[in-house]
This record gives C-alpha cells, structure tokens and sequence, in this order.
C-alpha cells in the first residue's frame, strides 16, 4: 500500500514527526495514573517563611518536576532551620532549599552538596539582607539602633542574622548595646512585628523587604551581594534523580513567555531561572562566620 501512494505517505509520515519534535516551550502532563506510579522524592525548605507561604510557593514547583522527571516530588516542611538539616542528614528528605549558612553547616557536618542555585530579577545568582525600620521611626542609621529593640530572623539565617550582626558590630553596635532583641523564625514574622510596632528595627531577605515596603517600611541598610540560596542534596545522592532536575530547572528561561507564565506562582526566589551552583560559591560566607567569631570572642 505504502509504494501505491508514495507521495500521500512521505507527507503522512512528515506530518506524524512533526507533530511529535520535542517542542522546548511545551511541558509534560503526566496522567494521575502514572505519577502514582513514580518513586516518591521528598523535597525539603528552611523555615525561612511560614509553612503557608513556603506551601503556596514550592508546590507548583514540585508539580513542575513531578511532570518533568521520572519522580514525584512531595513536600516535607521543616519547624526550624535545624530541623531541616536534619531531615537531609537522615534522608528523611532526598533534596533542599537551604539556606546559604544552613548549606555549609550541611556541607561540613555531613557532606551535603549543592546544586543549583536561583537568578534574582536581573538575572544574577545574588540576593541582599536589608535592616527595615517603620516609615514613621525616626532612626536613620545603624548606630542609632543603640537603645532600641531589634528582631533578627532565625540565629541561622544569613541575610537575618548574620549579615546584619556584622554590619552593626561595624557601626559601633553590640548586641548589647541594644534595649533587646529575638530571634523569630521567619522573613515575614520580622517584617510583621516591625510594622506593629513590637520592634524598633529588624532584618530580613530583600524579597520580603521590598514585598512589605508599601505597608509602611522604611530600609536603613542594605548589604552588599549574598550568593542565592543553594538546592542541596545529601552525601548519598540519587544521581538519575540530581540529572533530571538540573535538566528541568536549567531549561527554563525567564525571557520566554510561556516560561514566565509557567513560573509565575512559585516561590519569587525561583520564578527567574537557574544556574548550576558550586561549593565555592559560599565561601563569602564562610569568610563571614570566621570573621564574626573572631569579633566576639575579642
């Protein structure tokens, strides 16, 4: 039948590979059926926010690598940053957000790994701490925050705690020069308890920063570059799973519509793309922890 119509079966068949080419601004959509199917992944977060934030903007990230990888990814949420570490120490997740000090604390005590690591808006694998006062305090510098009372996010925070440490110590300012201060576990819970009031100054990622400036926030300090937050996985990691989702995430190109739409509810750390991260990467950080405990033990 095939050699009676040769030209109507070269056309079907061109037809048929055509529609089948791998189109590279499309997306699997996996059946229901099959994803029951696929070897379960669990995926952890610091507790840099709440768990409702962290659920709505790391599932639809989950769903992504779920359609585009022979795994189905599940969120397991983390009480503390500690907790979240341990969790990849014991495998009971496969792979992390953490964050920058949280990966060389993982890196070091149990030779976890990094990945791949967020762009910001521009494009650039960075982000920034910022110290945040209400609009209407009159503090202007850092070394009026002496006598007043301050909110760090959690003790293992970077751009929470130790980027801000640093740049106090700089002005002049020990944290006992301070009327008190608390370590509260999350970027938004700082950023709340400025704006009521409940503290004088506090400091958090900029993502959260400029997402409440509107509501009344004012910054006082901004830090230099922070190397963005590292995907980590554990000492004995699946190497298939590790392939696929570099694979999917380093594919998606924040200049493409389609991307950009697909990208639109995660997590506003991860809506712009990724490059592959390296250890050396944190060694900025590293530097920092060094130099801060040489300060205080002076």
């Amino acid at each position: 039948m095939f050699n009676k119509y040769p030209v109507i079966f070269l056309f079907l068949l061109l037809c048929y590979c055509g529609d089948n080419t791998e189109n590279k601004t499309e997306y699997n959509k996996t059946p229901s059926r099959m994803i029951q199917n696929k070897k379960i992944i669990k995926f952890g977060v610091v507790a840099r926010y709440s768990p409702r934030l962290i659920y709505q903007g790391y599932q639809p990230i989950m769903d992504f690598l779920t359609n585009e990888t022979d795994y189905r990814f599940e969120l397991k949420l983390s009480k503390t940053y500690s907790e979240a570490l341990n969790f990849l120490k014991t495998d009971s997740v496969q792979i992390a957000s953490l964050g920058t000090y949280s990966y060389i604390e993982a890196n070091k005590n149990f030779g976890a790994r990094c990945i791949l690591k967020p762009l910001n808006p521009k494009g650039k694998p960075f982000f920034k701490g910022i110290i945040i006062v209400r609009e209407d305090s009159p503090i202007k510098t850092l070394s009026e925050l002496k006598g007043k009372k301050f909110a760090f996010a959690s003790s293992k925070a970077t751009a929470g705690f130790l980027i801000p440490k640093r740049a106090m110590y700089k002005a002049g300012v020990n944290l006992t020069d301070l009327a008190g201060y608390e370590n509260i576990e999350h970027h938004n819970s700082v950023a709340r308890a400025v704006l009521r009031g409940e503290y004088d100054a506090g400091a958090v990622k900029d993502i959260i920063a400029y997402k409440n400036k509107e509501k009344g926030l004012r910054f006082i300090f901004t830090s230099a570059n922070i190397p963005s937050i590292p995907i980590a996985v554990g000492a004995n990691f699946d190497t298939t799973m590790v392939n696929q989702v570099k694979e999917a995430l380093l594919f998606l190109d924040p200049n493409n519509t389609k991307h950009q739409e697909l990208m639109k509810s995660w997590d506003a750390e991860f809506r712009y793309g990724f490059v592959e991260a390296q250890d050396s990467d944190y060694d900025p950080i590293r530097e920092l922890i060094k130099w801060l405990d040489r300060y205080e033990k002076l």
